[in-house]
């Protein structure tokens, strides 16, 4: 039996709750002092109780929970030293040991008291032998510091948005124990804390603070018994509480829903809603909080919880959507005259038209796959193939029916495509650069395995006397460029302090910040330090360069935004200038413009500024660039994609509005990863909840990719204007333009002239 003491430590306060098996607790407390793990989970076999004890420096985090499908925390992360953690197992076992008849019990209860007792000089000393190094999954010098995750609505959306959610969150990177070929269930990982709030019909009510997935997860379950009961034509009336939080769903058969949400006393229920209305925000915030786990811990996307809470968000959305579709078999024309014959006239105007530029494109779904743990930005277009990424394998499809081409085992790691050259990066810190044709590594270096966050990788094909390398982060705070053709290092750069390096290059300059004061440059080739300038304030995004200029924001205490300009080859200053709201987005260079976005609590702004004086030259709303959007330089003109479909193209000189169009439904499509629009033969593919193909010039629709089984997360377009658009963790298809004849006025004419038949 455990002593009251490694109680006390454990559960102080609670006294019904039994603790792990003493032998397993205390061979888990060992791997933490020695590093051997940074978590450890000990299931209960009487209840559905588990404990997780996570170090953190000199203390372990202990919590307890249930793990039924909506878990109940009875106690979350509760500090204790571990010393004397380590030193009250170490007695409990010792005094178990006594009382045990059996030789071999009490021989292994005093062999791992013996263990335990050996662990605490090295805890005190930091002293961990060679071999705990070796095996250790973590480092001594890791960062413990939370990643804060925000997202959703931080003001009231417009009248026409009845329900928004926001967030704010903060999550630990690198405690998963989930082997890349292993598919395992992880509660503890979902109990992270951070604040929710809703803003319903324009009211802001504040919903959880603390472990805000079990209140999301509590609202997903809300939404399956109404999806449930609606796809059997039943009214519905469901009510789900969670501590002090409410939610109610109720359906009628009219499909009118209204919601109501609360905690505590305080509640606001909003009538009069569409079922799509009511439940896809919150599918889209469950969603949006997953990505955000994964993105700080890739090992999550192996989280058997995450998975299963993952693909019930995607199986609602899909009854919903497979529904809307059988009931929108039969429509009206809403546009009669449109199919009455027009003048002669009207008909020549029209075919010559047809002739310079298509006025429609049909698009249709050549093949499609469904791939588990696709990694939708690991897609790359390369040649007549494509390749893929998963967290188990690399692999190859042919571009024109999806055939396999090549499959090799990814080890757990991540691939990146450098120019034609694919790598493949592991945890441990191999870097393989393999051949597209049949991915075969044809060379291979080691790097120091970067400690926490995302991969960092920046690709420079070279040119000139530039060669083509990677600059691949490595351990706490490096930088290392491989020679693609080889594989051989050329240089290495400590760049010293936190902070993931966000980078930009121009020629042989290559220039990033790491989110503090300094922006540094170094030489591509050599690795050379050329310069580093200090900035009034912080440099949140990665600086860009307009002709011999770098230009980079920064926020200033104010809340306002100084711009400043840095000759490119010596880090002098060359201006600085004042904008009245912080940064909302890097900068974009836009040659004789560099456009810079700002916001505050009354709404964002696009700015011009002029690169070689550091003059604002125009100011404009901003249409969604700040809010998440993705740009595209096109010609003279900045075409913005922003979430929810607005889409809009402004003139680089004056700030005018050229065009502007909205597409799809801001509440019922899902927002894809990434809203990068692509231009490809003449034509704007733009993604949105499907793929929309627009004239740059003028923004006339030319077409629409019937993307509407999966969500454009990732979309790539071929030189034969071939859409191809993979989904989170999903699937991944082709959409091929539809051939269609067009007449030619006064062909046959011409070919009486030309003497031909």
């Amino acid at each position: 039996m455990p002593s009251v003491s490694l109680r006390r430590l454990l559960v102080a306060d609670l006294d019904d709750v039994d603790l792990p098996p003493l032998m397993d607790l205390c061979a888990g407390v060992i791997s933490l002092a020695r590093r051997l793990r940074k978590k450890i989970l000990l299931p209960l076999g009487a209840t559905p109780l588990e404990f997780a004890l996570i170090r953190r420096g000199d203390e372990v985090w202990v919590s307890v929970y249930t793990t039924s499908s909506t878990p109940a925390v009875h106690q979350l992360n509760r500090r204790t030293a571990l010393a004397p953690l380590l030193n009250a197992c170490a007695q409990s076992l010792l005094d178990n040991a006594r009382f045990q008849t059996d030789p071999h019990l009490r021989h292994s209860a005093a062999r791992m008291a013996e263990r335990a007792q050996g662990a605490l000089p090295k805890l005190r000393h930091n002293n961990l032998t060679r071999e705990d190094m070796k095996r250790s999954d973590c480092s001594a010098h890791e960062t413990e510091e939370p990643v804060a995750k925000r997202g959703g609505s931080f003001e009231a959306p417009s009248k026409m948005i009845p329900l928004a959610f926001g967030y704010e969150a903060s999550i630990h990177s690198g405690t998963a124990n989930i082997p890349a070929h292993s598919v395992r269930a992880d509660v503890h990982a979902l109990l992270f804390e951070g604040e929710l709030w809703a803003f319903l019909r324009g009211r802001r009510i504040h919903l959880a603070k603390g472990p805000i997935m079990l209140v999301v997860q509590r609202m997903v379950a809300a939404i399956r018994h109404a999806v449930d009961a609606w796809q059997d034509d039943r009214p519905s009336n469901v009510r789900l509480r969670l501590g002090s939080f409410q939610i109610g769903l109720r359906v009628d058969r009219t499909e009118e829903a209204t919601i109501t949400l609360g905690r505590g006393t305080e509640y606001v229920t909003a009538t009069a809603l569409t079922l799509e209305e009511a439940v896809l925000p919150i599918l889209r915030t469950a969603t949006e909080l997953l990505r955000a786990l994964v993105s700080v811990d890739r090992a999550q996307g192996r989280n058997l919880r995450v998975r299963v809470l993952r693909e019930e968000c995607r199986d609602l959305r899909r009854a919903i959507r497979a529904k809307r579709k059988r009931s929108a078999a039969s429509f009206l024309n809403h546009d009669p005259d449109f199919i009455r014959a027009p003048h002669q006239s009207e008909r020549t105007k029209e075919a010559t038209n047809a002739v310079t530029t298509p006025r429609a494109l049909r698009f249709q779904q050549r093949w499609c796959l469904d791939i588990d743990g696709l990694d939708a930005s690991a897609t790359f277009l390369c040649g007549d193939r494509l390749v893929l990424s998963t967290p188990a394998r690399t692999l190859a499809l042919s571009r024109n029916d999806g055939r396999l081409l090549w499959s090799r085992e990814s080890g757990g790691g991540s691939a990146l495509m450098a120019g034609s050259v694919l790598l493949r990066l592991t945890p441990e810190g191999d870097v393989d650069l393999c051949d597209v044709g049949d991915g075969e590594p044809f060379a291979s270096c080691r790097i120091a395995p970067r400690a926490g966050g995302p991969p960092v990788a920046f690709s420079c094909p070279g040119g000139g006397s530039t060669p083509p390398v990677a600059v691949l982060g490595a351990g706490n705070n490096q930088l290392v460029a491989i020679d693609l053709r080889n594989g051989e290092l050329r240089w290495q750069y400590e760049y010293g302090g936190t902070g993931t390096p966000q980078f930009s290059r121009s020629g042989r300059v290559l220039l990033w910040t790491t989110g503090n004061e300094m922006i540094r440059a170094v030489d591509l080739a050599t690795g050379e330090d050329l310069w580093c300038f200090s900035g009034p304030g912080r440099f949140p995004f990665a600086p860009v360069c307009s002709h011999d200029t770098v230009v980079a924001t920064c926020p200033s205490p104010e809340s306002s935004t100084t711009v400043v300009g840095v000759d490119l080859y010596r880090g002098a200053l060359r201006f600085e200038c004042s904008l009245d709201q912080i940064p909302a987005c890097p900068p974009i260079n836009g040659g004789d413009t560099v456009v810079v976005g700002t916001t505050d609590a009354r709404g964002g702004s696009l700015h011009g500024i002029d690169p070689s004086t550091g003059t604002r030259v125009w100011t404009i709303p901003d249409p969604g660039l700040g809010l998440g959007g993705c740009g595209l330089l096109v010609d003279d003109l900045l075409v913005i994609n922003a979430p929810g479909g607005p889409v809009s193209a402004i003139g680089l000189s004056n700030g005018n509005m050229r065009w502007q169009h909205t597409f799809g439904d801001p509440i019922a499509d899902e927002v894809p990863r990434k809203l990068e629009p692509v231009l490809r033969g003449g034509g704007l593919f733009v993604p949105g909840g499907s793929v929309r193909v627009v004239r740059p010039q003028d923004g006339s629709p030319l077409g629409n990719v019937p993307t509407s089984d999966l969500v454009p997360d990732l979309i790539r377009v071929d030189e034969r204007s071939w859409v191809y658009a993979a989904e989170e963790n999903g699937a991944i298809a082709a959409y091929a333009p539809v051939p269609h004849l067009t007449l030619i006025p006064g062909g046959a004419s011409r070919r009486r002239h030309d003497g031909r038949q």
